[in-house]
C-alpha cells in the first residue's frame, strides 16, 4: 500500500516512484487530465521533432517518453489537488490502463504497417523483375524501358517500327547479333548467349540448352495495362521446337504485368510448337 501525507494542503506521495504508462503513452492528453499540460505538451513536441531524425533522434524521443513516464506520478501529484490517496491511485490506475492499451494498439499498427510495407515492396519487386523463382526476364524489361524512353517507339502504332529500329540501331549490347525473325516479322531472334535471354537452370526446357531467343512485339499507340494491348512475348527456339516462356505487358510509363507459361505441376511450359522444318 502506498503512503501519502499532507503538506501545505497538498497530497504528497511518500513511496517509491512507479512508472506511469498513461504519462508515457498519452503524453499531453494525460497532462490535460492531471494539470501538467504545458510541461507534457512541450516535451512531447520536442520528442515528435526528434522522431524526424533517424536513429539518434529516435533514441532521444524514446528517452523523453520514458522520462515523462518515470516522473508522471510526481507531476500529477503536484499538478492537481487530490482529495484522497484513494482518488489519486484510482485515477492513475485508469490512466495506466488506457496508456497500456494505447501502447499495444500503436505497436500493433506499426507492426502491421511494417509488414504490409515489406510485403508490398516484395510483391512490387517480384512483379517488376521476376515472375517465377530463378526465371530471369531482364531482356524483356530492358527492351520495355528502352522503348518507353524513345517517343518514336512508345508512340508507334505497330510493332514493325520497333523491330526495324532495334535491328538497324542495335541500341542494347545483347542485341548485337539480333536479326529479324523473317522479312515482315514483328519479332527478332538472337543467340541465347547471355543472362538477358536466359530463363534460369531450373526452368530451362530439356533440349533448349543451345536454343535461340525470340522477342515478339505486339504494339498499339496508347499502351494500357488494363487493355493488354502492348506486350513482348519471349520464346526459346531449338532446331525443331519453339516454346513460349513469358509474355510481358507494359504501358507508356513502363509499368508491367507478366504472364509466365511455366507450369509448376507439370514441370514444363504450357505452349510448345513444332517448327515447320521438322514437321
Amino acid at each position: 500500500m502506498r503512503k501519502f501525507y499532507i503538506e501545505n494542503n497538498e497530497l504528497k506521495l511518500n513511496s517509491k516512484k512507479d512508472f506511469n504508462f498513461g504519462a508515457f503513452s498519452l503524453g499531453w492528453l494525460w497532462g490535460i487530465g492531471n494539470g501538467v499540460f504545458l510541461k507534457t505538451f512541450l516535451l512531447n513536441l520536442l520528442a515528435y521533432i526528434l522522431l524526424i531524425i533517424p536513429i539518434i533522434g529516435w533514441v532521444g524521443a524514446i528517452a523523453i517518453f520514458v522520462y515523462i513516464g518515470k516522473n508522471g506520478n510526481e507531476w500529477a501529484n503536484k499538478g492537481k489537488v487530490w482529495i484522497s490517496q484513494d482518488e489519486f491511485e484510482k485515477a492513475q490506475l485508469k490512466w495506466n490502463i488506457a496508456g497500456i492499451y494505447f501502447l499495444v494498439i500503436v505497436v500493433l499498427i506499426l507492426f502491421i504497417s511494417a509488414y504490409s510495407f515489406i510485403n508490398t515492396g516484395y510483391k512490387y519487386i517480384n512483379k517488376q523483375f521476376s515472375f517465377k523463382p530463378n526465371i530471369k526476364n531482364t531482356g524483356s524489361y530492358m527492351l520495355i524501358y528502352f522503348i518507353k524512353s524513345r517517343p518514336e517507339l512508345i508512340n508507334a502504332d505497330n510493332p514493325t517500327v520497333i523491330t526495324n529500329y532495334l535491328i538497324n540501331n542495335k541500341p542494347l549490347n545483347f542485341l548485337n547479333n539480333a536479326t529479324k525473325y523473317n522479312d515482315n516479322s514483328n519479332a527478332i531472334i538472337l543467340d541465347m548467349d547471355n543472362a538477358f535471354t536466359y530463363p534460369g537452370d531450373d526452368y530451362l526446357p530439356k533440349g533448349y540448352e543451345n536454343a535461340k531467343a525470340i522477342y515478339k512485339f505486339d504494339k498499339s499507340q496508347n499502351c494500357l495495362l488494363k487493355k493488354k494491348n502492348c506486350s513482348i512475348t519471349y520464346y526459346l527456339k531449338n532446331d525443331c521446337h519453339t516454346v513460349a516462356v513469358t509474355k510481358t505487358f507494359y504501358n507508356n510509363k513502363g509499368g508491367t504485368d507478366v504472364i509466365s507459361y511455366y507450369q509448376d505441376d507439370k514441370k514444363a511450359y504450357k505452349y510448345e510448337y513444332t517448327n515447320s522444318e521438322c514437321k
